[in-house]
C-alpha cells in the first residue's frame, strides 16, 4: 500500500513540474494544495485510530461501537456524532477528487504530445479518486436504509470506516474492484437514446467489457421491476422520472427516435452538459441524481427504483460477503475478491 501512495506522490510531483514549465504560478498553488491535503491526512493520525478495537474518551470508538453507532444514529445527526477521524477521512476523499480535477484540468490547457501521457495518468487517478469517493456515498446510503438487513448494514459499515480510517492508501480496488472496472466500462459508452430501449448503450456496455457479474446480475430472468428500471437509469444515466418524461413528449409529438439535442432540450438540462457524457466527473453527477432520485422514492413511497443500479450490486456482493461457508467447507465470498471482474 505504501508503494501506491509513493507512486501517487511522484505522479503528482512530475505533473507539478511539467505544469511549471508553462504556468510557475500556477504550478507552485498546486504544490500548496496537496501539501495541505496531506497536511489533512496528517493531522487526522493524530486522532484515536477508528479500528483500534477499544474506547478512548468522548472521540474513540472500538470498531464495534463505531458500526453500531453508524447503524442506529438518526441520520439528521450523523455529522455531530461522527469520530473526527472519520470526518477528516470523509473531507480528504473529497479534496483529494477536487485538486486531481484542478490538476488535470491545468494540464489540458498546455496540450503537448510529450506530456499526453502524463494527463492520461493525472486523468486514470482522477477517475480512481472518483470513484472511491463514490464507494463511500454508497456504502453510507447502505448504512443509512433502515430497511437492509442490519447484517448487511453492519457489513457496510465496517468497509466504511476502513475507508476514513485510512483514504490516503485505500481505493476502490481495495474494496469492490467489480465496481471499478463497471464504471470505467459505463464511461465509454456514448448515450444514443435512440427509441429508449437502451439496446444500443448495452452492447456497448459488452464491447466495453463491463464485468460479466454486473451484466449477468441486472439480465437475470427472475429480476425484480426496481432493479431493471435502475438498470436503465444506469445504462442513460438519468433517473427515470427524466426518461418517462422523454417518453411522454415522444408519443406528444409523434417522435420514435431522438437524439442527445432533443434529450437536452426536453430535459432542460445546462447548455453543453450532456448526461453521462463520458467523463468521471458526469458519471459521479449522474450517480447522485440518481441516488438522489433512490431516496426520494424511499421517503415518498413514490414507485420506482430504491437504490441504484450499482447500489443494488453494492448490496448483492455484501449479501454474499457475509454468507457463512457451504456445505463443502468453501469461504463465503469476500468483498475483496478481484475474481469477478
Amino acid at each position: 500500500m505504501e508503494s501506491m501512495v509513493r507512486s501517487a506522490q511522484q505522479l503528482v510531483d512530475k505533473a507539478i513540474s511539467c505544469l511549471a514549465r508553462h504556468d510557475a504560478e500556477a504550478a507552485r498553488t498546486m504544490r500548496a494544495e496537496f501539501e495541505r491535503l496531506a497536511d489533512i491526512a496528517r493531522m487526522a493520525k493524530n486522532f484515536p485510530p477508528l479500528l483500534n478495537g477499544k474506547d478512548e474518551g468522548a472521540n474513540g470508538f472500538s470498531a464495534d461501537r463505531l458500526v453500531h453507532v453508524l447503524c442506529s444514529i438518526d441520520t439528521g445527526m450523523s455529522s455531530l456524532n461522527m469520530p473526527v477521524r472519520a470526518v477528516m477521512g470523509s473531507a480528504f476523499l473529497t479534496g483529494k477528487v477536487q485538486l486531481f480535477n484542478a490538476l488535470h484540468e491545468h494540464l489540458e490547457r498546455y496540450p503537448n504530445s510529450d506530456h499526453e501521457e502524463l494527463s492520461r495518468a493525472v486523468k486514470a487517478q482522477l477517475s480512481k479518486s472518483i470513484y472511491t469517493m463514490l464507494l463511500a456515498s454508497l456504502l453510507w446510503d447502505v448504512v443509512r436504509n433502515q430497511a437492509n438487513p442490519v447484517a448487511i448494514r453492519e457489513r457496510s459499515a465496517t468497509e466504511l470506516v476502513r475507508l476514513w480510517e485510512s483514504p490516503e492508501r485505500l481505493s476502490v480496488a481495495d474494496f469492490f474492484p467489480v465496481l471499478e472496472a463497471v464504471w470505467n466500462a459505463r464511461n465509454r459508452v456514448e448515450v444514443k437514446y435512440g427509441a429508449l430501449m437502451g439496446v444500443t448503450e448495452f452492447f456497448q456496455l459488452i464491447r466495453e467489457a463491463c464485468p460479466v457479474l454486473f451484466l449477468s446480475y441486472f439480465t437475470r430472468e427472475d429480476i425484480p421491476d426496481e432493479e431493471r428500471d435502475a438498470f436503465e437509469e444506469f445504462l442513460f444515466g438519468i433517473p427515470g422520472e427524466e426518461l418517462d418524461r422523454l417518453r411522454k413528449v415522444m408519443l406528444e409529438k409523434g417522435v420514435n427516435v431522438i437524439d442527445q439535442k432533443f434529450a437536452s432540450s426536453t430535459l432542460k438540462l445546462p447548455s453543453g452538459r450532456a448526461p453521462a457524457s463520458g467523463t468521471p466527473q458526469a458519471l459521479y453527477a449522474s450517480h447522485r441524481r440518481r441516488q438522489r432520485a433512490a431516496e426520494l422514492r424511499r421517503l415518498t413511497g413514490f414507485p420506482g427504483p430504491k437504490n441504484t443500479a450499482e447500489g443494488y450490486l453494492l448490496l448483492h456482493l455484501l449479501a454474499r460477503s457475509i454468507q457463512p461457508p457451504d456445505a463443502t467447507g468453501g469461504a463465503g465470498t469476500t468483498c475483496h475478491s478481484r475474481r469477478d471482474t
